[in-house]
């Protein structure tokens, strides 16, 4: 008999030593345009970290750095033959070329060389950009590392361009993975937190609640994605609210999964309905902010009881969408559709369903999963 051995699951090493800024004039800061004003701001970064804010005063080729190059601040490379180097970035407009160049130095620290990573885009917002690099032969530590903006002086920044920059990985050998330090479920940090390199097994959305049955990302307002699965379910989503609570008018996902508000003030709940649209059981109001949020429920099946929905938390909008069906394993996922003509669409950036109920535990698992994934506050 022939046995086939899983193959060994291996850690992860993020070697930066500070990976959420704490100051804007030492190891994270900017060298280009000269003239830039470089500050530290807190809480407004992804999951509410501080980061590194650059306000362009002059036009010219961007050079933001997340890791200085002083002696003191040389990052050994560990005998990696590639690195990747991944940060959340904020550009306050489109821009576009960009790419990462480190510093690589040899051992004395005496002859340094420069190569780029390959070139991506940056969209208006936050986003986690992320490129592998190969080492240079004899290159053993890293020194300045740059997000470095286009040559091409059609592309520069321009006086009134903000960037920001904050929570930075440099990973040995090619890492595809979401941000991770030694606060992350399964890490450690290698020394002082916050102030040190840290290790952990790869955060992967398997590993927190296993493979969920759907799993959609930025489908279209109103497309069907799916049947639901029948039985227990646990339902989790990502949105773009761009008039939260406090504001009129009725946001939803047409469908036996439903989310909407409706008039000033109101709190959504999430909860099933029958088939005339009456509340069966709800759970807690949810405040959504502005912006994108992350809500996650679940639910168990029984005969009377049918459909799931996230409601406002007083009445229904019977007369909104569609009534609810019996959730029987039949029935389509629609989300991003709305009844009325005052306020934009809901934006679904990731739609999960799982067949099966998590608890309390699991459900805190993949919404902190999600938050750090999309860069969501709690």
């Amino acid at each position: 008999m022939v046995r086939r051995l899983r193959p060994a699951l291996r850690t992860v090493r993020n070697l930066h030593p500070q990976p959420v800024p704490t100051s804007a004039t030492g190891r994270w800061s900017s060298q280009t345009p000269t003239g830039n004003t470089n500050t530290l701001e807190a809480g407004t970064g992804p999951m509410g970290s501080a980061c590194l804010r650059v306000d362009v005063t002059a036009a010219g080729q961007l050079r933001l750095y997340v890791n200085s190059t002083q002696a003191a601040n040389r990052i050994s490379l560990e005998g990696a033959t590639t690195v990747t180097i991944g940060c959340w970035v904020y550009a306050s407009r489109a821009l576009t070329d960009l790419c990462w160049e480190p510093q690589m130095l040899t051992p004395d620290g005496a002859t340094s060389s420069y190569p780029k990573s390959s070139a991506f885009n940056l969209v208006a917002g936050w986003q986690w950009v992320s490129a592998t690099v190969a080492v240079v032969a004899g290159r053993t530590q890293l020194g300045q590392i740059n997000l470095l903006g286009s040559t091409n002086t059609a592309n520069n920044v321009q006086p009134g361009d903000i960037v920001k920059a904050t929570r930075a990985m440099i990973v040995p050998g090619t890492y595809s993975g979401v941000y991770c330090d030694g606060s992350t479920p399964g890490w450690k940090w290698d020394g002082t937190a916050g102030a040190s390199a840290s290790t952990g097994w790869p955060y992967t959305l398997e590993s927190v609640a296993g493979a969920p049955r759907i799993d959609v990302s930025n489908p279209a307002a109103g497309a069907t994605l799916a049947a639901l699965p029948a039985g227990d379910v646990s339902i989790y989503s990502v949105f773009n609210d761009p008039t939260p609570s406090g504001t009129s008018g009725i946001h939803e996902a047409i469908g036996p999964y439903r989310l909407m508000w409706n008039a000033a003030g109101t709190r959504p709940a999430l909860g099933r309905k029958n088939s005339s649209g009456v509340a069966l059981e709800t759970v807690a109001g949810i405040d959504p902010v502005a912006g994108w949020n992350a809500v996650g429920v679940a639910m168990r099946q029984s005969d009377t009881r049918q459909g799931i929905s996230l409601r406002t938390s007083n009445v229904d909008a019977g007369a909104s969408g569609t009534a609810a069906t019996s959730f029987d394993g039949t029935q389509p996922l629609r989300v991003g559709t709305r009844d009325t003509g005052a306020n934009a669409d809901l934006l679904t950036g990731r739609m999960l369903v799982y067949p099966r109920f998590h608890d309390a535990t699991a459900r805190q698992a993949v919404l902190a999963w999600l938050r750090n994934r999309y860069g969501l506050a709690a």
